[in-house]
């Protein structure tokens, strides 16, 4: 492994790394006018980066440029209140790998960028003595540029674990940037925004929320105290039609659409367009849909794609380029030899993927995803004319393990019921900020952390961690200073409400590296070739929940290596379109630790 540099943090060169930052920036053109949006974007980023350490936000359309923008104002902003270190905070895997090689291609020493989550993290069982370079800066975060994940955020602040507490210091003095904080865990909002202010107020961060929807969190029981003039960028009326690329359309109805319908809907938008994208809310109606597309796709011979997190990063990964290779094609050979192009996906399309269609078609979720879901269409103009989005409803559609979409989609049907301004676009920051309103009041509750406390009763982390409790309570703990039970809170801590567990599919190089760790187990358990193999290993590996792998025990269809420390899928249950068959709804997509 290349050698890590460990740099004096407190003593930061800002100045010379903004400096390359400006004469990279300096070599893009303006001709169009979604360049000139963009560049005026990023200089009301670098004017705004003089305000005071606050909480701000970078409220920008998808496809504005928030990446750069917002390294922009951080790299000027740490110059100004000399801070130690840049923090990037991105929810989802689809767009961490991708926005971690733009800023290193804007610094001007890629190692002083340290990425930290899941994919590259490496586990060592007992104390750290045996811990390389590269996982001693992995636990302090003592790098310059971090770029790590919402997960290791929240776990930092609210778990038990040393090691997530070990990193506290790092967001000391630092300018944190979290991304698409829309897609913030409900149940964590209220302590999120407690956590926020007391970063702020204590520790001296200056912390930037960026998002096409921002949510209203100053507008909770618990605010968010924001910044004086918290909007970095301000866009008019002007530029944000130069961003709008598609035309945002309502089709739900309060029946909604069975199955036949939605199949027809889909025909009629696909003759009119050369590429559609569908988006479903479950792996069940994606692989539906798809099943019921499929056929009459092969015989007018178009190409047609299936995608969701059934599917182990690999697969996904190449079906992704071969749909990227389709799109580009459809735009660019002759009318008469066009082969249209159908994507049927799951949410994770939604952020981070740099594909663009003619047309987008929305199951209904929350005006957040539909925003996300725009971005996905006719991203550059490329298309000759304006894009088409439709949100629509599904009859009898099954969510009985996604509470929070069922929440999302009440919020936004209030939200579209009020709408009654024909100019207005669906996804305007007027809609947005309603539908907020009404999905915070409707999880009035559950945005405090609901925790099962025996069978019929719940406690609130959020509560635990206020002052503010009932009389008997400050009454047992009057001698304390501090009241809070943090021991327990961080015991119960989970951003998610349940454990996920990797299994090994045997897709492509997968059975490869099924057949290593079968030989492995065969011999001497060698530990170095164990770690080395499955980080080979990680790429072909799908997560399902503790329940799920009871069911496919049972079923017979897991087979563990190396007694349990690898569980290996059967070959019969993982198919080569749709990837793992045969297990119920996960209720978590695609976010990474």
């Amino acid at each position: 492994m290349r050698q890590l540099p460990i740099l004096e943090t407190d003593k930061m060169d800002w100045k010379s790394r903004r400096e390359y930052f400006e004469t990279k920036i300096a070599q893009f053109g303006s001709e169009t006018a979604i360049n000139q949006v963009r560049s005026d974007i990023s200089l009301q980023c670098l004017q705004a980066s003089g305000r005071p350490p606050g909480i701000y936000r970078l409220n920008v359309p998808t496809g504005g440029g928030k990446t750069l923008g917002a390294l922009r104002y951080a790299l000027a902003h740490a110059e100004k209140y000399h801070k130690r270190r840049i923090i990037f905070i991105i929810p989802l895997l689809s767009i961490l790998d991708q926005n971690a090689k733009v800023i290193k291609e804007y610094v001007p020493i890629e190692e002083e960028v340290l990425e930290h989550h899941s994919n590259v993290i490496r586990h060592k069982d007992g104390d750290t003595e045996g811990l390389d370079q590269f996982e001693y800066l992995a636990e302090s975060w003592n790098y310059p540029i971090v770029v790590s994940t919402l997960v290791q955020l929240l776990e930092i602040l609210f778990s038990h674990k040393t090691s997530a507490i070990g990193r506290m210091q790092a967001l000391c003095d630092s300018v944190i940037v979290i991304d698409e904080v829309q897609t913030l865990p409900k149940k964590v909002t209220v302590m999120f925004n407690r956590a926020m202010d007391f970063l702020r107020q204590y520790c001296n961060a200056t912390i930037v929320l960026s998002s096409a929807t921002q949510p209203c969190f100053e507008e909770l029981k618990w605010p968010l105290r924001l910044a004086n003039a918290p909007d970095l960028v301000k866009l008019n009326e002007k530029q944000l039609m130069v961003l709008k690329r598609a035309d945002v359309i309502n089709m739900t109805n309060p029946g909604g659409m069975d199955w036949e319908e939605c199949v027809c809907f889909c025909n009629d938008a696909i003759r009119e367009r050369d590429s559609l994208l569908v988006i479903c809310n479950t792996k069940a109606e994606a692989k539906t849909l798809f099943e019921k597309l499929r056929n009459q796709a092969e015989d007018m011979d178009w190409d047609i794609y299936h995608l969701s997190t059934a599917m182990c990063q690999e697969h996904r990964q190449r079906t992704l380029e071969d749909l990227g290779k389709s799109l580009e094609r459809v735009r660019h050979i002759p009318l008469e030899e066009k082969r249209k192009v159908i994507c049927i996906s799951t949410q994770l399309i939604e952020a981070g993927v740099d594909l663009s269609f003619e047309c987008v078609i929305r199951v209904l979720a929350g005006i957040d995803s539909l925003a996300q879901a725009a971005g996905r269409c006719n991203r550059s103009h490329e298309y000759g004319r304006e894009g088409k989005v439709y949100m629509i409803n599904l009859k009898n559609e099954n969510l009985s393990m996604l509470q929070e979409i069922r929440n999302a989609q009440n919020s936004t049907r209030k939200a579209v019921e009020l709408w009654g301004e024909e100019d207005e676009c669906l996804i305007s920051n007027r809609i947005t900020r309603r539908f907020y309103q009404y999905l915070f009041e409707e999880t009035k509750n559950e945005v405090e952390y609901p925790v099962k406390d025996g069978e019929n009763s719940k406690i609130y982390l959020a509560r635990l961690l206020s002052n503010k409790r009932d009389t008997d309570v400050r009454n047992k703990n009057r001698e304390y200073i501090l009241q809070q039970p943090f021991k327990i809170i961080g015991q119960s801590f989970q951003v998610f409400d349940q454990n996920t567990i990797d299994i090994l599919v045997p897709y492509e190089e997968g059975e490869g590296i099924i057949e290593q760790l079968s030989e492995l187990q065969e011999g001497w358990f060698d530990c170095e070739s164990f770690r080395k193999i499955m980080q080979q290993a990680k790429k072909y590996t799908v997560s399902i929940y503790e329940w799920q792998k009871e069911k496919l025990d049972q079923a017979g269809l897991l087979n563990p290596l190396l007694e349990g420390r690898v569980l290996v899928l059967d070959a019969k249950v993982y198919d080569n379109c749709f990837g793992l068959f045969a297990v119920d709804e996960q209720a978590v997509e695609n976010f990474i630790l």
